[in-house]
This record gives structure tokens, sequence and C-alpha cells, in this order.
């Protein structure tokens, strides 16, 4: 009688232990995040040249506080409106207005999955009308849609 005791100990045990494993591997599997990774997308860069044109757009036509819509709250965490007003009327001021811009380059970074999100960079060569400059304008979409993280002027004229 103990030997089936113990038999039968035996294989509920092996029962319990095989419906934890299960279990735990279920766990495992369930709580994975799954991404995935896709760098100079033209989709994306064609995202980014929109945001681009329209923020440029602003810039001709020197509506500044229109931009503020653009930049993503992080951007004003370190930079105040105020601060940003400053670039934009100094680089009016010696660099003169935006007259056109072309693209010199651009990287794309999207990550596709639990937690999605696109990081942009492009570097735009500035025909103003009294100098060029040299603008990075880097981008993010995210949650709150495709917003201006970073943007620097970079010309002679400045000096």
């Amino acid at each position: 009688m103990c030997n089936y005791f113990n038999l039968f100990m035996s294989v509920e045990l092996l029962r319990v232990i095989r419906i934890f494993f299960v279990f735990s591997i279920s766990l495992i599997f369930v709580s994975c995040r799954f991404n995935s990774s896709y760098i100079n997308r033209e989709e994306d860069r064609q995202d980014g040249e929109q945001a681009i044109a329209d923020f440029y757009e602003l810039l001709k036509n020197q509506d500044y506080k229109g931009t503020y819509g653009l930049f993503d709250k992080r951007f004003f965490e370190g930079t105040d409106t105020q601060k940003l007003n400053e670039i934009y009327y100094i680089s009016y001021e010696k660099l003169g207005s935006v007259e056109r811009y072309n693209i010199e380059k651009w990287e794309t970074e999207a990550i596709v999955g639990a937690n999605p999100k696109t990081n942009y960079a492009f570097l735009l060569n500035v025909k103003r009308s009294n100098y060029v400059s040299l603008e990075t304008v880097t981008l993010l979409k995210g949650k709150d849609g495709l917003k201006i993280v970073g943007y620097h002027v970079n010309s002679d004229g400045l000096f």
C-alpha cells in the first residue's frame, strides 16, 4: 500500500510541476515585448520632410508663435519660448529671412511593436537673404505625433 501511495504522490507531483512549468512559460511569452527596428524607410523620410516643410513655411512667414505647436513638450523643458524666439530673431537679424532650403542628409530609425517610436534627423542647407546656414532639425514620433525635439542653427553670419 505504501508503494501505491508513493507512486500516486510522485505522479501527482509531476503533474503539478508540469502545470507550473507550462504556466511559467506562458507568462514569459505574454509579458515579452516584441519590437522591430527599421532604418531610413522612405515613408519615414516623407513624414519628416512634411514636418520640415511645415516648420520652414512658418519661419518664412515669421509666424514664430505658430511653430510652438510643432515642438515636443520636452524641448521646452530645456529651452523656453522666450529663448526660442531669441534664436528666431537673431537668425532673422543676422542671417536674413528664409528663402529656401535643401535637405543635405537625413536619417530615421523606426521602432515598431509594443513601444513604437521613430527618431528623425535632418541636416538642411538653408538659403537666407544675407547668409547660408546649416541647420539641424531632430524630430520624434511617439504618442503625441511627430514633434521637433531639437533645432540648431550654424552659420558664419552668426559670428
